[in-house]
């Protein structure tokens, strides 16, 4: 073993993001860094009973209650956003570190004070954005540091498509448990990288398709105090391309956001045409090793830890604002009068 100490880890919702990714993430972590899954939280039997086939010798409940949290060093909080506020704030007042995923809170105010209660309990407080360990997410920001391409000048990100992820709730679509649709859950990852990426926001437009429910489109055009302007389209409902493009002075950087482990360059004055393999590539479930690593590491004091919660304040701010503004999509093929309707319905 790694370590004497084994770090004891509890999961905190058992849908489909722990049994896809945390769970099978987590499984090659187990001897080589000295860890075990000691406690399993879920209201849902079936689900308790499928995830503990991985975890056998882990507690099981449908109740926070029964969280030993004495016995645990580390919860991973993987049940719907609107519970994210609440959980993380009776496990940091217990003393627990926490691994949330997310988005982090439902809004601004409440992941500012998860981050309060955190630096008050002395526990890490790290937020799920595992994009930030693919390697082309440093690629880029390297390349937007440095100057081998010029100055980063635009960009355009479409993502999505008909929704298909094995929910094990309907909680992506309903207002009781979301603050909002694909923009808040999707675009939790592209705005966290976009600002990461290009700085603080200058203005934005942004349009959706909500109508007093939860969006399944949504459209932000953004401008950044850097001068990097560009638009942002998600979808939850419509087969979409899936690409980036990022514009530099000297050339044009495409990825596909299911592909993180290559990107193209076109290059402007020599017509040069590259593809750059990014290295070590890293499937989506590698990504969450190496933050759940990552996570671990920090608190055992071997790392500084690379995403902790304040890092996603930025975007999570843009995303109230943007709902805070929000206006209608164009429907041209609504009726005058349902067009006035649609648009009573907004806000």
């Amino acid at each position: 073993m790694k370590n004497e100490k084994v770090l004891k880890i509890g999961f905190l919702g058992c849908g489909a993001i722990t049994q896809l990714y945390y769970s099978q993430a987590i499984i090659p972590l187990l001897q080589a860094e000295s860890l075990c899954i000691s406690h399993l939280i879920d209201p849902s039997d079936e689900r308790l009973s499928l995830l503990g086939k991985s975890f056998p010798t882990a507690i099981q409940s449908t109740e926070l209650t029964d969280f030993h949290c004495k016995s645990i060093d580390l919860a991973i909080i993987a049940s719907p956003q609107r519970f994210h506020y609440q959980h993380a704030l009776q496990l940091l007042g217990k003393g627990v570190h926490v691994l949330c995923e997310k988005p982090l809170a439902t809004n601004y105010a409440e992941a500012s004070n998860m981050i309060l209660s955190a630096n008050d309990n002395q526990r890490i407080l790290a937020v799920g954005l595992f994009r930030r360990f693919w390697p082309i997410t440093q690629y880029i920001k390297d390349l937007v540091m440095g100057n081998d391409l010029g100055q980063p000048l635009s960009f355009h990100w479409v993502e999505g498509g008909v929704f298909n992820w094995p929910a094990a709730s309907p909680s992506f679509f309903q207002k009781a448990s979301s603050s909002g649709g694909v923009f808040a859950d999707l675009g939790a990852h592209v705005l966290d990288l976009l600002v990461y990426w290009f700085g603080s926001v200058a203005s934005f437009e942004y349009f959706d398709d909500a109508m007093g429910g939860l969006e399944n489109n949504a459209s932000l055009q953004l401008h950044f105090d850097n001068g990097v302007a560009g638009h942002l389209r998600l979808s939850r409902d419509t087969p979409i391309p899936n690409l980036v493009r990022i514009e530099f002075e000297n050339c044009t950087l495409t990825f596909k956001p299911g592909i993180v482990g290559e990107v193209n360059l076109q290059f402007r004055h020599s017509q040069l045409t590259a593809k750059a393999l990014l290295h070590p590539v890293l499937s989506y479930s590698q990504s969450f090793a190496a933050q759940l690593r990552n996570v671990c590491r920090a608190i055992r004091g071997e790392e500084a830890l690379r995403v902790p919660a304040y890092e996603a304040l930025p975007s999570m701010k843009l995303i109230d604002n943007c709902y805070g503004s929000r206006r209608l999509f164009e429907q041209p093929w609504l009726t005058p009068a349902e067009w006035g309707m649609a648009q009573s319905l907004v806000h």
